[in-house]
């Protein structure tokens, strides 16, 4: 499955001073998030749930519901017939998600007391609140790869420094400077893609400056298509 995170310009992680309520641009595997999920049909109620990021199968989604309840015909009907929206937002206290290719995965009841719980796995997920036509597929212009030794086989630095020293003795002072900036590696055409390698990082401050920095391979396309397009 595919997590699309916001760039590194976006939303921070949590809540920032204020009362600013900022959204979520990262899940880490085993999170599980209360959430409401909407389906985009107006006459829809919104549902609650809870969703899950599994580290063998991807973001899941669980919904539970009275069965045969007035209130939650539209949410039966999802697992009843085992056909769930295609796309889902999702939104929490501080969560904004876009589900796509979303699919029933599993349907668990306690009979005797009317209860259930759905199960939704989802095929795409974009950390950011949808801004489209709801009944939109994904489409992607740009796509940012990690891959596994790629930053040692690029051999960019994103780090260069410049150290100084003024004067003698007790007066002696050293300046270390860093000076911090994305590099940019090879460039290629790739059919319809330009192909780049670069440089991404994030810090963080403390006691000291810590950094953390790796090498990215990014596709960009003329036209937006669909993830499995894409790569």
């Amino acid at each position: 499955m595919l997590i699309l995170e916001l760039p590194p310009n976006g939303a921070a992680t949590r809540k920032s001073t204020g009362g600013i309520v900022t959204m979520i641009k990262h899940l880490e595997v085993g999170s599980v998030l209360a959430a409401t999920f909407i389906d985009g049909i107006e006459e829809t109620p919104h549902v609650v749930g809870t969703l899950k990021l599994d580290d063998e199968r991807g973001v899941r989604v669980f919904i539970p519901f009275v069965q045969g309840s007035k209130d939650f015909e539209s949410v039966e009907d999802w697992f009843d017939g085992q056909n769930p929206p295609p796309h889902l937002s999702v939104i929490g206290n501080d969560l904004r998600i876009g589900l796509f290719g979303c699919g029933f995965s599993g349907l668990t009841s306690n009979t005797p007391h009317g209860t259930a719980e759905g199960h939704i796995d989802a095929e795409e997920a974009v950390l950011k609140e949808r801004d489209g036509e709801f009944s939109d597929p994904l489409r992607v212009k740009e796509v940012t790869s990690e891959i596994d030794g790629l930053y040692e086989w690029a051999r960019l630095k994103s780090v260069t420094t410049d150290h100084s020293t003024e004067g003698d003795g007790w007066s002696l002072t050293n300046t270390l400077v860093f000076t911090v900036k994305a590099a940019q590696g090879l460039v290629w055409r790739q059919g319809d893609a330009t192909l780049s390698v670069s440089t991404t990082f994030n810090g963080s401050s403390g006691r000291g400056i810590n950094l953390e920095e790796k090498a990215v391979l990014r596709s960009a396309f003329d036209l937006p298509r669909s993830f499995d397009g894409a790569h």
